[in-house]
């Protein structure tokens, strides 16, 4: 693999951080697991929206209630989705 440097991106006419934002997204599809723990929490939070955790049964999902203290975790039976 050839290693451009970005002056010789840039008269091609691409960008280093385009090139680096799409080998990223290839590399999502090769990956089994996601690190999508910080979208899953921000949707939660903001919608009320549930999660799977991995260390838990497929199929069984969580809600937290952030605005609380101590933060307690709930047991939904569906994903709400």
């Amino acid at each position: 693999m050839h290693v451009f440097s970005r002056a010789i991106l840039l008269k091609m006419g691409f960008s280093r951080e385009a090139i680096a934002a799409s080998l990223a997204y290839f590399d999502s599809y090769r990956t089994a697991d996601l690190p999508q723990n910080l979208t899953q929490a921000q949707r939660d939070y903001f919608g009320a929206h549930t999660y799977e955790r991995t260390d838990r049964p497929r199929g069984q999902f969580f809600h937290t209630d952030w605005p609380e203290p101590g933060r307690p975790e709930l047991s939904v039976k569906s994903s709400g989705h």
